[in-house]
C-alpha cells in the first residue's frame, strides 16, 4: 500500500512555474497559494466540475468534485549539484523538516512515480518551501 502525501489533486492541477509549495503552519498540510485561492471560492468544486463537464451528467460532475480533494502519492527527490540523487521523501508534513534542511538544493517532484515538476528548496517571505521552476515535458 502506498503512503499518500497531503498534496491534493487540486494542488497538482494548480502547479505552474513560480508556484511555491509549503507546509501550512495551522493545518499541517502541504499546498500552494494557487490551490488555496481556488479553495476559498464558494462552491469551487462544483464550478470546476461544471467547466470540465459543461454538458456532462451530474454523476460525472459529482465524481470529479470528490476527486479534487483526494491526496495523491507525491515524492520529492533532493539532488546534489551534479543531479545525482541525495534523498527521496514523501511530500508530506512528516518529512518537511528534513526537506527544509536542504535549502538551496534542486528537487524533482514525482507524482505516482513520474517526474511532474522541477524546482528548488528556497525561502519566501520567511517560509521555506519548494519553488516550482518548470513542469516536466509530457
Amino acid at each position: 500500500m502506498k503512503l499518500a502525501s497531503s498534496l491534493k489533486l487540486i494542488d497538482i492541477l494548480s502547479l505552474k512555474p513560480g508556484s511555491f509549495l509549503y507546509l501550512h503552519a495551522v493545518r499541517g498540510e502541504v499546498g500552494c497559494d494557487q490551490a488555496q485561492a481556488i479553495a476559498r471560492t464558494f462552491n469551487w468544486r462544483h464550478q470546476i466540475s461544471h467547466v470540465i463537464f459543461p454538458t456532462g451528467d451530474t454523476q460525472k460532475r459529482h465524481n470529479l468534485s470528490k476527486l479534487l480533494d483526494i491526496s495523491i502519492d507525491t515524492q520529492v527527490i533532493i539532488k546534489y549539484p551534479d543531479d545525482k540523487v541525495l534523498e527521496i521523501f514523501h511530500l508530506d508534513e512528516y518529512a518537511w523538516n528534513a526537506i527544509d534542511a536542504h535549502l538551496g538544493r534542486n528537487v524533482d517532484i514525482l507524482v505516482d512515480g513520474r517526474i511532474f515538476a522541477h524546482g528548488v528548496i528556497t525561502a519566501q517571505q520567511g517560509q521555506n518551501g519548494i519553488l516550482i521552476q518548470k513542469l516536466a515535458n509530457a
